[in-house]
């Protein structure tokens, strides 16, 4: 199926749902879904379809048994067992393909944002409903050593953590202030920055 730009992928929310990815991996879904509106409407769908699935199969075992011993005799072997679920995995597959060419959002441009880390500069500005591309002011802070980054709200609480580099990729941001802050692999600060995202 094909990839919707900058969301998760159709076949990882319904991983998501039926409770089939990593530790690791679900927290990044889960982050992605904290900040994008498109992909919870998508995990909606995605659960309201399990949930009709589901349904519609106990549905199917309680309509057939009470049908008579001859057919109950093909129901128990192998073939019998597996009809219910071959029939519900094609129709899985049926929507889920359907669901694909219809939900296909063309992913907004990722907005460059410039942030300097000097006292008394303004804050770097930003739109709300797009992705950010941050350019952030490394000078001495050495070449070659790992970094980690993070955004925080005006709370302090974390909202997303990206790779550091000289232009770093993020997800859009709801409207409001943030820091974004730069640690060196011990942990210790090393930078911050401000961001403010305009509705």
């Amino acid at each position: 199926m094909p990839r919707i730009a900058g969301h998760v992928q159709a076949e990882e929310l319904e991983l998501y749902c039926l409770g089939g990815l990593t530790e690791v991996r679900c927290a990044r879904v889960e982050e992605h879904l904290f900040l994008c509106d498109i992909c919870r409407e998508r995990l909606l769908q995605a659960e309201n379809y399990a949930g009709a699935m589901a349904e519609a199969g106990r549905r199917w075992n309680g309509e057939h048994r009470d049908e008579p011993v001859a057919v109950a005799a093909v129901g128990r072997s192998w073939l019998g067992r597996l009809a219910p679920m071959l029939i519900a995995a094609l129709l899985l597959v049926s929507v889920l393909a359907w669901f694909s060419r219809h939900s296909a959002v063309p992913a907004p441009a990722p907005f460059s944002v410039e942030l300097a880390a000097v006292r008394g500069a303004a804050a770097g500005q930003a739109p709300a409903g797009r992705p950010l591309l941050l350019e952030l002011d490394l000078t001495g802070l050495g070449d070659g050593q790992p970094f980690a980054g993070e955004v925080v709200d005006s709370a302090g609480s974390r909202v997303a953590r990206f790779p550091v580099a000289a232009r770093a990729a993020l997800h859009a941001l709801p409207p409001g202030g943030y820091f974004v802050r730069v640690y060196k692999a011990s942990g210790e600060l090393l930078r911050e920055y401000a961001l403010t995202v305009q509705p």
